[in-house]
């Protein structure tokens, strides 16, 4: 398969809140991201990933691959895309918020960090402002 990761269109929408409800991810702020995905097929989007500006800050949300598109690598290019993207938009940090799978954001360099610790405009996203649990483990990527 062919990769082509691109900025999500209007008609893509539908599909991409299906994806998200698909794996439990809130569409809470779902508007307040730019929305990446990776089309398949010709059309079919079979990945998607959310990433949200904030000042000096990225938000990197709602990372979903389709069932049977995982273990391709379709994530670990998603999650890199964004990452370049915050390093041209001359970001400060990246943050995420996730209660399953923080591991996994571990071999790009993410790192847990205190929720305490958490300043500047990224706090007014719908994710810290309680559409994930306060429980949620937040992880930082410094820039």
């Amino acid at each position: 398969m062919k990769m082509k990761i691109e900025e999500a269109h209007s008609e893509d929408v539908p599909k991409i809140l299906s994806m998200l409800e698909g794996a439990g991810l809130t569409r809470e702020g779902v508007d307040d991201a730019k929305h990446y995905v990776v089309r398949a097929d010709g059309n079919r989007i079979v990945a998607t990933i959310g990433f949200e500006v904030w000042g000096s800050q990225g938000l990197l949300r709602s990372l979903v691959v389709e069932e049977d598109e995982r273990g391709k690598g379709l994530g670990s290019s998603l999650v890199l895309y964004v990452l370049e993207l915050a390093r041209k938009l001359r970001l400060e940090e990246v943050f995420l918020l996730t209660d399953k799978v923080g591991e996994y954001y571990l071999k790009f360099g993410f790192e847990y960090y205190d929720r305490r610790r958490v300043s500047g405009a990224v706090l007014n996203s719908a994710e810290f402002r309680g559409a994930c649990l306060e429980t949620a483990p937040v992880m930082r990527f410094a820039l």
